[in-house]
């Protein structure tokens, strides 16, 4: 059973991305825009990454016969953010879809979401896409609720993006 760790490991950064990059254009066609995109942004939260008020999530693969782990998915909390907005940002969310149904992306919610509480953070929110059920109902099931949507062509085809919100 995969594990779910606290903290950079080495490697993070390009595994985030290639997990990333890898779903989104396989099921929902974006172009190596968003790739770019998602490795700019990630890299910019490392280089600003404190524990104090952010936090990375990992769900490590059972070792290997050599006792080595692949990363199989993510979960950020974003608290230092640099954008104008206030509160926290759930980012880059991604679970192999080998895992998808499994319960590992209710555990890095609640995970998540106890980190926000125990920090004090008010307000959470997150962007997705219009279609993305799971993720959608998932963080329902933690408190979020649609509070914004725009239809955009940023990365190949036209979607719809939500912007969910978590408010004590």
């Amino acid at each position: 059973m995969p594990e779910i760790q606290t903290g950079y490991v080495p490697g993070a950064l390009g595994r985030i991305i290639e997990l990333h990059e890898t779903y989104y254009s396989e099921y929902w066609n974006l172009d190596y825009e968003f790739s770019r995109e998602v490795a700019v942004e990630l890299a910019e939260f490392l280089d600003r990454y404190d524990e104090a008020d952010n936090r990375l999530w990992l769900v490590m693969s059972d070792p290997d016969d050599d006792g080595e782990q692949e990363i199989l998915g993510s979960l950020v909390i974003d608290g230092g953010h640099s954008d104008d907005e206030e509160g926290a940002r759930l980012r880059w969310v991604i679970l192999s879809p080998e895992l998808h149904g499994q319960g590992l992306g209710s555990e890095l919610m609640n995970r998540g979401m106890a980190f926000c509480d125990a920090t004090g953070f008010d307000r959470v929110y997150l962007w997705t896409y219009e279609g993305l059920e799971a993720a959608r109902q998932l963080y329902e099931e933690h408190g979020f609720k649609l509070v914004e949507d725009v239809t955009r062509q940023d990365w190949g085809p036209e979607l719809t993006y939500q912007k969910l919100e978590r408010t004590l």
